[in-house]
């Protein structure tokens, strides 16, 4: 019997072994894991260039905090409304290409962007239609190019290369903001330019991957592998409670949206000040993440995350009071390293947790859970900034974080009795 015959006979009914599989079986992988961290680290840098300067333009153009929400909404719909799809894509297709088509719509997206810009037509309309696009690409990114990550590593090593690959990308996430800031005092059109150039170079990189272990789903559609993501979540009551924290407490207490209203009128910097101010996050969870791919968390791990998320709700309420520059960014920074332990725990779960032929549809269930609450986190505090305040937004939300951590402490025992992630 032919090796590739061998294989094939051993996998489940519908599920095809991946060609790297089984034509290198004895390649090595470090190349692979390599580029596919210096891919994201790339994509994820012109993300938050192409964010830093949409934020500073709605608000300097139209000096509303609503539309800095409406902005999140409008980045989060696509993921609601395609997340059925999503999920059988990552797990019927080739995700090293679906992440490539990916990176060249965000690119077009960022190239019109640019070409507004050099017309003088930066407006909330055009602005907000390419950010629909955006949303598209990133619906289908997220849960695509996270679900790669386990087939391009071995699953005893997932947790501390997802804290190593995390490390790497907040560096992207700590530059990208300040990068767009001072592009953005150049210009916005030589902001936008550049990400577009990056989005290239980041589609170039992922097109290279070999090697991959993806188990792809070849049967028919059924109405059960549609809803297989949320079946698999529903009947792990802890992966479900992981999850779940996540989505309120980043829902209830996200302030990202209202950091240019913050720079501008609270704090009085400018564009490269609010770069700054936005890189704080990710620095403080680029820290927390090389700790953590040195320490990984070895016990108690469900206990921890929620001390953490406690710990986040209360840099939240001194952000929300503070008029003080660096008393602001440190707290945003403190708050960053406090996130990051929820995050590595979260997808370590998410990714450990699930078959290969449903990650996909797992982990695209999650990155919609994880993008309401960040982008509809966002629509909220614009909202009640509106009603009640930039300031009592924000403190409303620390207060709500702390409170679910406690609520959740009690009410989710599974979750807390996590010990090990390995």
């Amino acid at each position: 019997m032919a090796e590739d015959e061998q294989v094939s006979s051993l996998m489940p009914d519908g599920l095809t072994p991946p060609a790297d599989a089984v034509k290198e079986p004895g390649k090595p992988r470090s190349l692979n894991y390599l580029l596919y961290v210096l891919t994201r680290s790339l994509s994820t840098l012109a993300i938050s260039t192409l964010n830093l300067v949409v934020a500073w333009t709605l608000y300097d153009v139209t000096g509303n905090a609503f539309y800095l929400g409406l902005a999140g909404l409008v980045l989060f719909t696509p993921s609601l409304v395609l997340m059925l799809a999503v999920g059988m894509v990552a797990d019927r297709f080739d995700r090293q290409r679906v992440v490539g088509f990916c990176y060249l719509t965000l690119a077009i997206a960022a190239g019109a962007l640019a070409v507004f810009s050099s017309q003088n037509l930066l407006e909330p309309g055009p602005i907000l239609s390419m950010l629909a696009l955006v949303g598209v690409a990133r619906a289908f990114l997220n849960p695509t190019i996270k679900a790669l990550l386990v087939n391009l590593v071995d699953r005893r090593d997932l947790p501390r290369a997802i804290a190593l690959n995390s490390s790497l990308a907040k560096i992207a996430v700590v530059a990208g903001p300040i990068a767009g800031g001072l592009l953005y005092s150049v210009s916005p059109t030589v902001a936008l330019g550049v990400a577009c150039g990056v989005f290239v170079c980041a589609m170039v990189l992922s097109l290279t991957l070999r090697g991959s272990t993806q188990v792809r789903v070849s049967t028919a559609i059924k109405k059960g592998d549609l809803l297989g993501g949320f079946d698999a979540i529903r009947r792990d009551p802890t992966l479900l409670g992981t999850i779940a924290l996540d989505f309120f407490v980043m829902f209830i207490s996200g302030a990202t949206a209202l950091l240019p209203v913050y720079a501008k009128d609270i704090l009085h910097t400018d564009a490269v000040g609010l770069g700054i101010l936005r890189a704080g996050p990710a620095a403080g969870a680029f820290l927390m993440a090389v700790l953590l791919a040195w320490r990984p968390i070895t016990r108690n791990a469900g206990k921890t995350m929620l001390a953490c998320v406690a710990g986040y709700g209360i840099t939240i309420l001194i952000f929300g009071l503070s008029s003080s520059y660096w008393l602001s960014f440190a707290a945003l920074l403190i708050g960053g390293s406090f996130d990051m332990v929820s995050v590595n725990v979260r997808e370590s779960l998410v990714q450990l947790r699930t078959p290969d032929q449903l990650r996909g549809r797992v982990t695209a269930v999650n990155s919609v859970f994880v993008g309401a609450s960040n982008e509809l986190g966002d629509f909220r505090a614009g909202s009640f900034a509106v009603l009640f305040g930039v300031v009592p937004a924000v403190v409303f939300g620390g207060v709500a974080a702390l409170g679910i951590a406690g609520f959740w402490y009690r009410a989710f025992p599974d979750m807390r009795k996590i010990d090990r992630l390995g």
